[in-house]
């Protein structure tokens, strides 16, 4: 994967450079850089081709997925979405026993 730098010719033009090219890259002094799209690969969920960020973002949104962040991020998030679900079915049942009692 290449990775490019932001530098500034002597006008102040902003120009990419191949970071592998550089023979003075100093990364306390250069630290703004592109970083490229990943290569494209076929969707696990619908086999769809998914080409860059973009297309990912939109891969995981309509199959209402979301990236791997680890396993404690995982505990986190079903702990979360079952307290979630408790309370709909709580609100859910007062309504029902307001309805009954009404």
């Amino acid at each position: 994967m290449t990775t490019f730098v932001l530098r500034y010719d002597g006008d102040g033009k902003p120009y990419l450079q191949d970071k592998a090219k550089l023979n003075d890259f100093d990364e306390s002094k250069d630290l703004h850089y592109v970083q490229p799209d990943f290569e494209p690969y076929q969707s696990p969920i619908d086999g769809k081709i998914i080409s860059g960020r973009r297309a990912r973002r939109y891969d995981l949104q309509r199959s209402g997925s979301r990236e791997y962040e680890g396993r404690a991020s995982e505990v986190r998030a079903a702990q979360e979405y079952r307290a979630t679900q408790e309370k709909k079915l709580e609100r859910s049942m007062m309504e029902r026993a307001r309805w009954i009692n009404a």
